[in-house]
């Protein structure tokens, strides 16, 4: 069950925690997914729509009872008036509310002309053009499970540090699982899964390309890569006590990364590599690769130089 402690809204809108939650300055990122919690949301719509809905509510209330209705405003009720029109202007702005903005704009340029019944229509319908605004604001609900891997080194900084050119498929990846674009995820994982085979290919001399070759081509290249490299270390004839000792201390984690790799395998469950072949994938299924990828990568950033 979600409640209102354990979920951070994403909104439409750059967003983020700080005094005005609607601009991030100094942000390079050009993605427009930011989170904010329920509070600093309830903090910021909430707080202003009621703050200005009061405003508007003290104008009317002073505008009504007035015989004949469409008498001019006295010099206290304009006064009164122009305060609080100001102080929704500012709100609005500090919401980002552009048509309300701008009505009440239109209502403070032409104070002489403002006349009881007329200004408490404007009032009316100015009330409803914030409604409407705010209508248009919309936001996704996030778990706070889901909310941890939004924009965080998800497989630990070691595999960042190991692996600059997989960090935006990583973070990727983790952002798309937080926003339930599971099919995204499983395509970052198939960038990050390329990323640590080309390191791997690298170390054992061989070439894949996961883009091309299937689960199973990928398996045995690297397996029979893996028997040559074992053969050069034990090339001595018998092999000398330093050639077995050096293959003692390789061969786990040889086995440990063929292990891992059948794992994506499983499941990415089809025969290819390509997450095109399988569509849709759900949570399950992405939170399943994303671990086997996370325990690959762990494994080749701890072991590998």
């Amino acid at each position: 069950m979600l409640v209102g402690s354990s979920c951070i809204f994403q909104s439409k809108r750059r967003l983020y925690l700080g005094k005005n939650i609607l601009d991030r300055p100094g942000s390079s990122c050009e993605t427009p997914d930011w989170l904010i919690s329920l509070w600093d949301m309830l903090k910021t719509y909430a707080y202003g729509f009621v703050r200005v809905t009061s405003l508007l509510m003290e104008i009317a209330a002073a505008l009504e009872g007035f015989d004949p209705p469409n008498r001019p405003l006295t010099k206290a009720l304009k006064k009164m008036v122009s305060v609080r029109l100001g102080l929704a202007l500012t709100i609005c702005n500090d919401l980002k509310l552009g048509t309300a903005s701008l009505r009440i704009q239109r209502l403070q340029k032409a104070p002489a002309s403002w006349r009881t019944d007329k200004l408490a229509a404007a009032i009316w319908e100015l009330r409803q053009a914030i409604e409407d605004e705010l209508r248009c604001i919309t936001f996704q609900l996030v778990t706070i499970e889901k909310a941890n891997y939004y924009d965080q080194p998800i497989f630990g900084q070691l595999v960042d540090d190991k692996f600059r050119e997989a960090t935006d498929d990583i973070r990727e990846a983790g952002n798309c699982y937080t926003f339930e674009r599971y099919p995204a995820v499983v395509y970052h994982c198939m960038g990050i899964v390329q990323c640590g085979l080309n390191r791997l290919a690298a170390e054992l001399n061989y070439a894949v390309d996961i883009y091309v070759d299937d689960w199973n081509e990928v398996i045995q290249q690297v397996e029979s890569a893996i028997g040559k490299k074992k053969k050069a270390i034990l090339s001595s004839d018998p092999p000398s006590r330093e050639e077995k000792s050096q293959w003692i201390q390789v061969e786990p984690v040889y086995n440990e990364v063929v292990s891992e790799i059948r794992a994506i395998k499983n499941a990415w469950r089809n025969p290819g590599a390509h997450y095109r072949y399988r569509r849709p994938y759900d949570q399950r299924d992405a939170k399943k690769i994303l671990d086997k990828v996370g325990d690959l990568m762990r494994t080749l950033a701890e072991h590998l130089p």
